[in-house]
């Protein structure tokens, strides 16, 4: 497994804005790569705990390998952040003092090429955050009305040029199925 080529944003003033003491429990409901969760095992020390969540199986393993000294202060669970409070009851992990989430696609996630989130790599038409999920970015694209295709862009992308964007991946892909991140963005660029 690669090394995490995740950079954690703004380090110190999260761990600030934590205010975490010495003994703490705290949730880093996005761990990724691990930089923030090594910061706040730091922080805990000597016997704070975290609760680490990822969706990605990745991420979980990258943020292992990163945080094996901690090894026995942390608790791994691969999930949606979406299951934190879930999580947290089950495991008995409260009082909480912390709750972390950076939401988002990570670097790792975006240079990786077959988990296909980069339009600047020739990956497949993934965009998967688990490999729990099974719908993917190609049968969305391939299969979708044109109209959803729209509203997502629209409600989650915040595209201005959505309904062009969805016209040109509909009159697309009566021609063909679009099946690389790189066909994707060549069809949306062509017909914007």
């Amino acid at each position: 497994m690669a090394e995490s080529l995740q950079i954690p944003v703004m380090l110190s003033e999260v761990v600030k804005g934590l205010n975490l003491s010495p003994g703490d429990l705290a949730i880093d409901a996005t761990v990724g790569g691990g930089g923030h969760a090594e910061a706040i095992l730091k922080a805990t020390a000597p016997n704070g705990k975290l609760l680490a969540i990822d969706w990605d199986s990745g991420a979980i393993k990258r943020s292992q390998k990163r945080l094996a000294k901690y090894q026995e202060r942390v608790i791994y669970q691969q999930a949606n952040y979406t299951e934190t409070k879930t999580i947290a009851y089950e495991q008995r992990f409260y009082p909480v003092s912390a709750l972390l989430l950076d939401l988002g696609v990570s670097r790792d996630q975006l240079k990786d090429e077959s988990r296909g989130f980069g339009i600047k790599t020739l990956g497949p038409l993934d965009m998967r955050f688990s490999d729990q999920v099974a719908l993917t970015a190609k049968e969305i694209v391939n299969t979708w009305p044109e109209k959803s295709l729209e509203r997502i862009f629209t409600e989650y992308g915040e595209e201005r040029h959505a309904a062009r964007a969805a016209q040109a991946i509909a009159a697309a892909r009566k021609l063909a199925p679009i099946n690389t991140t790189r066909e994707l963005a060549d069809v949306v660029v062509r017909g914007a």
